[in-house]
């Protein structure tokens, strides 16, 4: 490959660089001289960057690659990556505080759930809770007791609750 053509625009200078050497030289190897026939004075550092980002964002045998070695800009293409990076992790962090939101709503809803238990169990005051919990819940208990798995153990509460359900 001819990288030292002069008729090439120089974000196609670096994106056939970065196809031909996609990994950066360590500091040790240029020091040797060992890649110095492989450095490109004609292309910046900062445009090899770019051309490496945006090659490891699409690959090679892209269809926004092959633009950009036939003119297309790599500065809109690496732009593009930035964003989209940007939003990946806008939406990481978005879905993280909805799960620990609803992590927080389900753990607050048990805590409820157990004290309308023990309210009912230990005072008898069937008929408060219920409406009680109608209110807040806009939902029969009975309702709330058949998608959660915990029922009453006292024998006594259920028939109560069975004989209010209706």
């Amino acid at each position: 490959m001819n990288l030292g053509r002069r008729d090439l625009l120089k974000s196609q200078h670096a994106m056939l660089y970065a196809i031909a050497y996609p990994d950066p030289t360590p500091a040790e190897e240029r020091r040797a001289g060992e890649v110095g026939k492989n450095s490109l004075p004609i292309v910046s550092k900062q445009l090899i960057s770019y051309a490496r980002t945006v090659l490891r964002e699409f690959g090679a045998d892209s269809d926004e690659v092959k633009q950009i070695v036939a003119g297309a800009s790599l500065k809109n293409a690496y732009e593009w990556v930035l964003e989209q990076r940007r939003r990946k992790q806008e939406f990481a962090a978005l879905l993280e505080e909805q799960q620990r939101a609803s992590r927080e709503a389900a753990r607050e809803a048990e805590q409820e759930a157990e004290r309308l238990r023990r309210r009912i169990y230990l005072n008898g005051e069937v008929k408060d809770a219920i409406e009680w919990f109608k209110q807040t819940y806009r939902v029969h208990p009975l309702t709330a007791a058949l998608r959660s798995p915990c029922v009453p153990a006292n024998p006594r509460t259920r028939i109560l609750m069975r004989g209010l359900g209706s």
